[in-house]
């Protein structure tokens, strides 16, 4: 489809979607929450807006369509809490994804959890009422969270909005997540992910991992099936889960193109013909490894003005923004020939990054 004029893209943070479209051919314009320098540079136009919430968007997608011929969209993260918006943005736009009915029935965790239980997929013990007695088994976690915000040890923590989330007993694992392309009928599987988490359960990073056991495989593959008709999921989708001794363990799926998309070449072209036409078309894979690590403030930090970003270094901050402890500043990417490989470059690139900006 590269006779695509250009698309719009929206999302918490576009970088990674704008860095994909570029990558394809396509042009893109962006409205996202941070208006990074490396969204900047590669979208056609852009606009940064406070939240996701229908005020805020509606004036800004009304000054791109004055200027542009806006018809296709590509959504990203952030959407969990903002339901209104994701609804008008599918009013008003040929949506490549999920559709709006899709998405909020994925992430309505009493139907996805009860759905799961009609189609007798394995996940942890879940409750939407407190459990009797305050454990270290048991986790306390937002009814429409993303990226692990809002995560806490239920025997640690007082629940003071206990309606807005609800209970899930921790296992101790691997955490895993699969990407995999669907036309509402069919899918594909494009890989497996390691997933790892930083402060609090937030979302730290993410490796690809082809030496997933054959056993985990087939059973992903089986519950995919399922899933996919049930919920008529269409385009790039994630299913995160956790495996302990070979038994897996369905935590959520992410209905929108997730962090592992980046970690393969192609894949946009893929998602939007698929969601254009309903093909299934697997690319070629890559046998290397590749990384992608979000990295936090460890203190409140203003960047500095003439900084010298390396390579590697995607979601760029402008120069004397003031980026808060844990929150993100940026994120590092790495590739190479085994996990352990890339494991090491990512350390390296830690403190090589941590040093250019608390020296």
């Amino acid at each position: 489809m590269k006779n695509l004029k250009y698309f719009l893209i929206i999302a918490t943070s576009g970088r990674m979607l704008a860095q994909l479209s570029q990558q394809s051919g396509y042009t893109s314009i962006v409205i996202d929450c941070f208006a990074d320098m490396d969204t900047q540079s590669m979208a056609l136009d852009y606009v940064k807006v406070d939240s996701l919430a229908l005020n805020d968007l509606q004036p800004a997608i009304a000054a791109l369509k004055n200027e542009y011929d806006l018809s296709l969209l590509i959504y990203g993260s952030g959407f969990e809490c903002h339901s209104e918006s994701l609804a008008y943005l599918h009013k008003n736009f040929t949506v490549l994804g999920n559709s709006s009915n899709t998405f909020n029935r994925v992430i309505n965790n009493p139907c996805f959890f009860s759905s799961l239980s009609n189609m007798h997929i394995t996940y942890p013990t879940t409750l939407f009422s407190p459990p009797i007695k305050k454990m270290a088994s048991w986790l306390f976690k937002p009814l429409y969270g993303e990226g692990g915000r809002g995560i806490k040890h239920y025997h640690h923590h007082h629940v003071a909005n206990p309606s807005l989330g609800y209970w899930q007993k921790q296992i101790m694992g691997d955490s895993l997540s699969v990407l995999f392309l669907a036309n509402k009928v069919n899918f594909k599987i494009i890989g497996f992910h390691r997933q790892y988490v930083a402060h609090d359960f937030i979302f730290s990073n993410i490796i690809t991992y082809p030496a997933v056991d054959k056993t985990v495989q087939q059973t992903l593959t089986s519950w995919l099936a399922l899933l996919v008709t049930a919920f008529k999921l269409n385009g790039l989708n994630s299913l995160d889960f956790i495996v302990k001794n070979n038994q897996c363990y369905v935590l959520e799926i992410n209905p929108r193109l997730s962090a592992s998309v980046q970690l393969y070449d192609g894949l946009l072209s893929t998602h939007i013909d698929c969601c254009l036409s309903g093909q299934l078309i697997k690319p070629t894979i890559s046998p290397a490894y590749h990384a992608y690590f979000v990295f936090y403030a460890q203190t409140d930090l203003t960047i500095p003005a003439k900084i010298c970003w390396p390579p590697w270094v995607v979601d760029i901050p402008h120069s004397n923004t003031l980026i808060y402890t844990q929150a993100p500043i940026c994120s590092i990417i790495a590739s190479g020939q085994s996990e352990q490989q890339v494991t090491d470059l990512l350390h390296l690139r830690y403190h090589q990054l941590t040093h250019l900006l608390y020296r």
